[in-house]
């Protein structure tokens, strides 16, 4: 091979995108019956999918100026009123390239795209608006497959706003940051007047949408987001994919009536589903990098994440479930008298015994070592003896098992005599308490009488 054209290939190699990935998944893979667990997915490499979005709230601060970049306002066409009312940007010329650039390749709803559309009412999009149909003045809830409604699109928000009208002549310009492979575009409305408030200057919006290269995260900053009282109009923040069919919108912002300032939000494309038992054909279970499972057999889990090049990232866990300890009574007595002395044991083989019981004392045994006690029974009500322990796993029962003891109260004997004073030789019966067993009588030499 000639030696230019090798250096050629080889540079083409080095200047083309990478955008390979890996998934990883983390978190406790091993249970007891009844837990909860949290996998958690990583990813690593560019590339990073985007079937789906996660909202969340940021630092406002970490926002771009609200300054520079192009102005859009002279490109606005297809206007229904006079100013820069309901328009879109650029115009379409016929010839491509279409569109203003973004100046990367930006994944949205895992299509690859590298220009974009603006519409003068808050958003911006990647699908030409040009005979469309599209009525945007008017917000609607998302999804939404009806023909009026934008689609391919980031709303933010998505609002009756009129450019080009009051004191500040450009309201909307865009430009593009940075170093690869972490650029980003930034497309902003300065001071943008409310169509149904356009002399009021309290009723004007300034809010900035940015695309990050690498990560495929769609920020929003909002400095001011005012309602119009004379309208008191919804208004509709999100991302909203091509047929109208999936959108991801901010918390109660989807054609709701809303305001907002020195805000940043953003959709995190976590482009991650969950299957349980297989993948392909497993059952879904969960979109995003966490998930929280609690599976009542050894179950293994999939992460999966499309890339933008059409390739598949996957990683899988297995979940093991250990059985817990089912603790049982394998001897002792459920009745005794009262200061018995009664041994109980459990099953051996598990460790960390868990010895409980009221009404006694203990004798010996009882520790997280022994699967035996003895005690002594001293109370005559409310006695009990329970145990709990873990297997070799180190799963214990949910409860311990209970032992009820019930307790016969000693029972002093009273001695009965047929006369209080006698004389020697005299006869004399003695009795004691009837209905009991094994009496045992005994005479003493000083003339005392026994009875147990």
């Amino acid at each position: 091979m000639d030696r230019k054209v090798l250096i050629f290939l080889l540079l083409l190699i080095s200047l083309s995108p990478v955008v390979s990935q890996t998934i990883t998944i983390t978190g406790i893979t091993e249970i007891c019956l009844g837990e909860t667990t949290n996998l958690k997915a990583s990813m690593e490499g560019t590339g990073y999918g985007t079937t789906n979005y996660v909202f969340e709230t940021i630092d406002y601060n970490t926002h771009p100026p609200f300054s520079g970049g192009t102005i859009i306002d002279g490109d606005f066409t297809g206007c229904t009123s006079s100013g820069h009312d309901d328009c879109f940007a650029p115009p379409n010329n016929g010839a491509p390239p279409e569109g203003y650039p973004i100046g990367f390749t930006f994944c949205f709803f895992n299509q690859q795209y590298s220009r974009f559309w603006v519409g003068s009412n808050g958003w911006i999009g990647f699908t030409n608006p040009t005979g469309q149909g599209w009525t945007t003045y008017t917000a609607t809830t998302i999804p939404n497959q009806g023909s009026a409604t934008p689609k391919n699109c980031i709303f933010a928000p998505w609002q009756d706003w009129y450019p080009g009208v009051g004191s500040i002549a450009n309201n909307v310009f865009y430009s593009t940051s940075g170093t690869a492979p972490d650029r980003k575009l930034i497309v902003y409305w300065l001071e943008c007047p409310l169509f149904g408030c356009q002399t009021n200057t309290e009723s004007r919006g300034t809010f900035m949408i940015v695309l990050n290269e690498q990560s495929s995260v769609i920020e929003n900053f909002i400095q001011r987001k005012p309602n119009c009282p004379n309208s008191d109009e919804g208004a509709t923040q999100g991302v909203h994919n091509s047929d109208g069919t999936i959108a991801y919108t901010a918390t109660n912002r989807n054609l709701n009536v809303w305001t907002a300032e020195n805000e940043g939000t953003r959709f995190n494309p976590s482009g991650i589903t969950w299957y349980k038992d297989t993948y392909p054909g497993g059952t879904f279970v969960g979109y995003g990098e966490n998930l929280s499972v609690s599976p009542i057999t050894t179950t293994t889990y999939f992460a999966v994440v499309g890339t933008c090049d059409g390739s598949m990232a996957i990683d899988s866990a297995t979940v093991t479930v250990h059985p817990r300890s089912s603790p049982t009574f394998t001897s002792g007595a459920i009745t005794a008298c009262q200061n018995d002395t009664k041994t109980y044991t459990t099953e051996t083989g598990g460790n960390h015994y868990n010895w409980q019981f009221t009404g006694g004392i203990l004798v010996a045994g009882g520790s997280i070592n022994e699967n035996w006690i003895t005690i002594q029974w001293t109370g005559t009500v409310g006695n009990s003896v329970s145990i709990n322990y873990r297997t070799t796993d180190g799963c214990e029962a949910l409860i311990p098992t209970v032992l009820n003891v019930t307790i016969t109260p000693f029972d002093f004997p009273v001695i009965n005599s047929s006369a209080n004073e006698y004389c020697a030789e005299t006869e004399v019966t003695f009795s004691t308490q009837a209905g009991k067993t094994n009496y045992t009588w005994e005479y003493l030499s000083s003339g005392a009488v026994l009875i147990s």
